[in-house]
């Protein structure tokens, strides 16, 4: 299919909207840039004819950016976002599994739209990224999508499958569920973390592996 290159032509293009924001000292993800987003996406959902595309930027400078007929009702607010990412292996049982595990999760329990990404990693697996979107300005989805988010980390458990990355207020969460033989592994991290930094000033409680002084507080 051929593009209008006249639909076009008066449009400056994203590096050269980069250009102008840096040179006005204006934010990152207002005006020519931002205008630059809205037509990637726009294009991207019209291109894969899918219900909706979206690019979610986190931290100070948080926007979503949204096109297509079925947009979720959290794209067009003040957009937050949380992730679930973990190993599934790639035969169809695992993948099936999985997706229908967390689906059923966050359309049931936090009435939220189901996005996810499967990457794949190797011939043998994929990472499964699970995106639960909310609008930070809604209290009760804001709680639904934390408590599910949780609730999803603790159901793929169950089926085998763990974190590969956690978000910061799971960390402790997503380190529980590697239990085999007494958290062998947890007792293994832990030896390294007393030898390498005894006094705990590296970055304590990341992925769940605090330092001695620190330990009987976890996740508090």
């Amino acid at each position: 299919m051929a593009a209008d290159s006249s639909l076009l032509a008066d449009r400056p293009s994203v590096g050269d909207a980069v250009d102008a924001v840096a040179s006005s000292g204006a934010s990152a993800f207002y005006g020519p840039l931002a205008a630059a987003m809205e037509r990637i996406v726009g294009l991207a959902a019209t291109a894969l004819r899918a219900p909706f595309a979206f690019i979610l930027l986190t931290g100070d400078d948080r926007r979503c950016f949204a096109a297509g007929p079925q947009m979720p009702d959290g794209t067009s607010h003040d957009t937050g976002a949380l992730w679930r990412s973990g190993i599934v292996e790639r035969i169809r049982s695992g993948t099936v599994e999985m997706r229908d595990v967390i689906r059923g999760l966050i359309e049931k329990e936090a009435r939220l739209d189901y996005a996810a990404v499967l990457i794949p990693t190797n011939a043998r697996s994929f990472v499964h990224v699970t995106l639960v979107i909310f609008d930070t300005k809604n209290e009760a989805e804001t709680k639904r999508a934390y408590d599910t988010a949780k609730l999803l980390v603790r159901e793929a458990a169950k089926h085998g499958y763990g974190e590969y990355r956690a978000h910061l207020d799971f960390m402790d969460l997503a380190a529980e569920q590697y239990s085999f033989n007494d958290h062998a592994y947890m007792r293994f991290v832990e030896t390294i973390k007393d030898a390498v930094d005894p006094n705990g000033i590296l970055a304590p409680g990341k992925q769940g592996i605090w330092p001695r002084a620190m330990r009987e507080t976890r996740g508090g």
